[in-house]
């Protein structure tokens, strides 16, 4: 469905003139607030739990650079916000790890408003040991100033790093912050630093604690700019078809959205998840609004538009501060995907022994009607003039593809052919170069030389062939889809299955109950979508899943309470059917959402997927009826057995005929 702009584009101009509003607005006072001594150390209780308690021969608490008594202003309490940009927030969702003596990392924290910040505090929980006497400090620069420096001890011990930033140092919208880690075991160079054992550590929940003034987050751009991505979409009770359209969309590619009827009251003025109302029709467009806690609420007619607006590139419009530095990518070649569309880093490495880069590649990224074929992977590598060049080498999805020894020369590109079965709905490429640091001959220290993962790096793309698998839904869906609810409770559950299908920018429609004229389609409900063949069904009588051996796998009512996920072809389209289950609308216990991809067929419970197979290209799993009848099932049930009688007599005959041509030739001799 396209977005009917002209529905939202008195919200969409009010959006930009409060953008425009705010970049013009000049700061005339420095504000940072010094937290009063009997304040607890971790206002965050889940980075108190990440830290626990450290030594008492190193004190937990570092402040620097106070700011000066006259240019402290403390905002009311109750119109303060806390907001926690974390590291698992800016994708390091297992924190950093700086192993052996030498490590760089820079990170960004978008702050897109200063305007609206009171004051900014980094707090970095910390474990460091070694397992020999060594040297090491960590060196932590923000705005590419040194704020701090601290020795890091042998044995194993955390901590944490806190520093109170002042406003100036946000530039362009974000928070340069660099942590340098160094250290030596002895002044003799020849020791090999991978013999030290040493390590730091920074926990994920760490990261900038910013405190808001909620007066001031009164547009748009404020609020969307500084919502954190953990998000409650309130939804009425029972939406509409135009209302479910936009929940879809909000959800679409967020593992960490979720829908609900009622909103989450704020706990301790901490602003953890954010929250998106859907409005009625007689509401507008877009909306902030205040409160204790601060929401955006869509509206309308169309408020799919809205919230393809909020997700879509323009939404750097509203919270950019330098809007003619938006990157704008070129859509002018169909047979490529650069890695650069997709978010890659392409920063400079200074790789002492290895260095990574990682690429993430979800389906729904891969234009309509292509593939994935292969990648293009050009790196630079700088030379340190010793004897063994480095290497690098591909990997996607844990298997290794290519990798290339750098020879006389700093480029190098790799042309990596993707075998088929390895893509699913998301998924991760791996480059890295690799090099033997040099020394030995007590004349050099160890030393990083520069590499970098080239923007003209791409994957290739060609045609798409048949739909096969549920992960092809992707690029099959981007042209649109149209998801068709039996009833309005079955969002929440199609909400999470779909999770993985649809990103941001995929047009939904949504239907009650009655399948659309054209285009592929989701089918939600107990029975069969019509003129549809589905491989498993469950009109016929009991169903019963074995294996190979015939040991029953899941059959009765464990089968029958589970949601079944099937991929089919009805009316010449491609459609999903999704038959809920008992726990369909509820949360799934685990962790991880359970994503639809490999097969076109899959069972699921509150753990996730239970279990999933293709009936197009093996035959481990044997669909069987029990109380059917008829000639199909019987030699469904006892095809490899009549198989192996059938070579037998076959083997026999031949044997027999050979015997009784043998005899007659001895005869007629």
């Amino acid at each position: 469905m396209p977005m009917t702009w002209p529905r939202v584009s008195a919200a969409v101009l009010a959006l930009l003139a409060s953008a425009g509003a705010a970049g013009a607005e000049q700061p005339t006072t420095q504000r940072q607030d010094i937290l009063p001594a009997a304040k607890p150390l971790f206002a965050d209780t889940a980075l108190r739990r990440t830290v626990g308690a450290a030594g008492a021969a190193e004190p937990t608490t570092q402040r620097h650079d106070p700011p000066a008594a006259d240019a402290v202003k403390s905002p009311r309490a109750d119109a303060t916000l806390q907001r926690t940009i974390s590291l698992s927030e800016l994708g390091f969702a297992q924190g950093i790890e700086l192993t052996g003596l030498s490590g760089v990392r820079d990170l960004y924290f978008p702050i897109p408003r200063p305007s609206t910040v009171d004051s900014l505090r980094l707090l970095l929980p910390y474990r460091s040991a070694a397992a020999f006497e060594s040297r090491r400090y960590v060196k932590v620069s923000v705005a590419d100033r040194p704020r701090l420096t601290r020795p890091l001890g042998v044995e194993e011990r955390s901590g944490e790093i806190e520093i109170l930033i002042d406003r100036d140092v946000v530039q362009n919208g974000f928070v340069h912050v660099r942590i340098e880690y160094s250290g030596a075991m002895t002044d003799d160079r020849c020791v090999d630093e991978r013999l030290s054992g040493a390590y730091l550590s920074l926990a994920p929940a760490g990261g900038i604690i910013a405190t808001l003034n909620r007066d001031a987050l009164t547009s748009v751009a404020d609020v969307a700019a500084m919502m954190p991505r953990d998000l409650d979409i309130v939804i009425p009770s029972t939406p509409s078809e135009a209302q479910a359209a936009a929940a879809l969309a909000l959800v679409a590619g967020n593992p960490n959205a979720a829908l609900a009827t009622t909103a989450r009251a704020p706990a301790g003025g901490r602003w953890r998840r954010g929250r998106i109302v859907l409005d009625g029709r007689d509401a507008p467009a877009l909306q902030a609004r205040g409160g204790a806690m601060p929401s955006i609420a869509l509206g309308g007619d169309d408020p799919l538009a809205a919230a393809h607006l909020l997700q879509s590139r323009w939404r750097a419009l509203a919270t950019s501060p330098e809007v003619d530095r938006l990157h704008r990518s070129d859509r002018s070649a169909p047979d490529r995907l650069d890695f650069s569309d997709l978010g890659s880093d392409p920063a400079i490495l200074q790789v002492v022994d290895r260095g990574s880069w990682t690429v993430s590649l979800p389906v729904t990224r891969v234009p309509p009607g292509k593939r994935i074929s292969g990648m293009v992977v050009d790196m630079s590598v700088a030379g340190n003039g010793g004897k063994t060049p480095p290497v690098v080498s591909v990997t996607m999805n844990g298997l290794l593809l290519a990798s290339v020894v750098v020879q006389d020369r700093d480029r190098v590109r790799l042309d990596v052919d993707l075998p088929s079965g390895l893509m699913t709905t998301s998924n991760s490429v791996e480059i890295s170069a690799v090099r033997q640091v040099r020394g030995g001959d007590c004349t050099h220290a160890p030393q990083g030389y520069d590499a970098q993962l080239l923007p003209s790096s791409h994957f290739v793309l060609g045609d798409a062939g048949p739909v096969d698998d549920f992960f092809e839904l992707g690029p099959h869906f981007a042209e649109g889809v149209t998801v068709v609810l039996q009833d309005p409770a079955m969002l929440g559950g199609t909400a999470r299955l779909l999770r993985g299908l649809l990103d941001e920018r995929t047009p939904v429609r949504v239907r009650y109950r009655s399948a659309p004229t054209e285009g592929p389609y989701v089918w939600v409900s107990d029975t069969a979508p019509p003129q549809g063949t589905p491989a498993i069904r469950f009109d016929a009588g009991p169903v019963r899943l074995a294996d190979t051996g015939g040991a029953v796998l899941m059959d009765g009512a464990v089968l029958q309470s589970q949601t079944a996920v099937q991929l089919l072809a009805a009316d010449g389209r491609q459609v999903l059917w999704i038959r809920p289950g008992t726990s369909f609308d509820e949360p799934v216990d685990s962790a991880e959402p359970p994503e639809l991809g490999l097969g076109n067929v899959a069972f699921l419970d509150r753990q996730g997927i239970s279990l999933a197979f293709s009936t197009k290209r093996d035959r481990l799993i044997q669909i069987r009826y029990p109380d059917a009848g008829g000639l199909a099932q019987y030699l469904e049930q006892y095809r490899l057995g009549m198989i192996g009688g059938g070579w037998l007599i076959a083997t026999v005959g031949f044997v027999l005929l050979l015997r009784g041509i043998s005899r007659a030739r001895r005869s007629k001799g």
